[in-house]
């Protein structure tokens, strides 16, 4: 009788708990399973009460939903409380949610309160949203307080920093207006600016109305993106207003955004309403390219949000 009840007992200690794809055991009534992956693992599931869970971050405390990859590794947990978890940062205390790439490394998390991290620019006191690259490399912060940080432009006052999973600095959000020199010349500049991993300038964003050189002519542009090519090339703008250009095919109307190859050929040109190139017309937003010897590669027809 007794060794029947033990029996009984070991099966009803094992129905009562779910294996995770990690191969921890939680009791089974203090989770909800939603979906299942095509091997029959799990890959989302609803944990109703605080439960310590073994994680890539250490062991952390969750309630809430929990996401795997099809590989078996967490790709998102949220968070019952803020706790201290182990980063490629170092240990941070976080709140709200942790996820991993599928690799298991860190991918993003949220810093409970302003902490002290060590970056490829020196420490920086950061806040919300922190990300790193698969191979643990810091690939976007946002600062607490307005500190000059020294990037390939010189010391800026930003708000944000991304970086490259090799370390150089990818781009900054700023935190006023600055005068920069660009390939374009001098500009003035806000919001975003962002680099090659050389130093070089990709891209920025601008304060207000200013005249730009282009393969195409003198544009003016207001509060829009510039890009250029490694070297210096201009690559493309974004445009506010209609400007009329003369392409291979013909002279149209072009809006939104005009780009170019790094020769200075024109690449592609947006026209929005009745464009009519090579005995063609074309009603309503349209994206016209060019090959770099100018021979036209037809127009893609643009949805309003792309």
């Amino acid at each position: 009788m007794n060794k029947l009840c033990f029996i009984l007992l070991l099966v009803t200690n094992s129905l009562s708990a779910l294996t995770l794809p990690s191969g921890q055991e939680i009791d089974d009534k203090a989770a909800e399973i939603f979906l299942y992956n095509e091997s029959g693992g799990i890959r989302e599931c609803r944990i109703l009460a605080p439960t310590l869970i073994k994680t890539p971050a250490g062991n952390l405390k969750v309630k809430g939903y929990l996401v795997w990859h099809d590989n078996g590794t967490l790709v998102k947990a949220n968070l019952a409380e803020p706790q201290p978890a182990d980063t490629p940062s170092g240990t941070l205390t976080v709140r709200s949610f942790f996820a991993w790439h599928p690799n298991g490394a860190a991918r993003q998390t949220y810093l409970s309160e302003q902490q002290d991290v060590k970056t490829t620019v020196g420490i920086l006191n950061l806040k919300e949203k922190i990300s790193w690259h698969d191979n643990g490399q810091l690939e976007w912060c946002r600062l607490d307080k307005k500190v000059p940080v020294k990037t390939p432009s010189g010391d800026l006052e930003v708000s944000s920093l991304g970086w490259y999973d090799t370390g150089e600095l990818d781009s900054c959000h700023l935190k006023g207006r600055i005068d920069i020199e660009t390939p374009s010349g001098n500009l003035k500049v806000k919001e975003y600016l962002g680099w090659y991993p050389t130093g070089e300038i990709r891209q920025c964003s601008l304060a207000d109305l200013q005249e730009i050189e282009t393969p195409s002519g003198k544009f003016k542009v207001m509060r829009e993106y510039i890009w250029w090519y490694p070297g210096g090339k201009i690559s493309a703008v974004n445009l506010r207003e209609e400007i009329p250009v003369t392409t291979p095919s013909g002279r149209i109307n072009a809006e939104a955004r005009i780009s170019w190859h790094e020769s200075g050929a024109l690449k592609t040109c947006i026209s929005m309403g009745k464009t009519k190139l090579k005995g063609k017309t074309y009603k309503g937003t349209y994206e016209f390219s060019w090959d770099e010897d100018g021979k036209f590669l037809g127009g893609k027809a643009l949805s309003l949000d792309e």
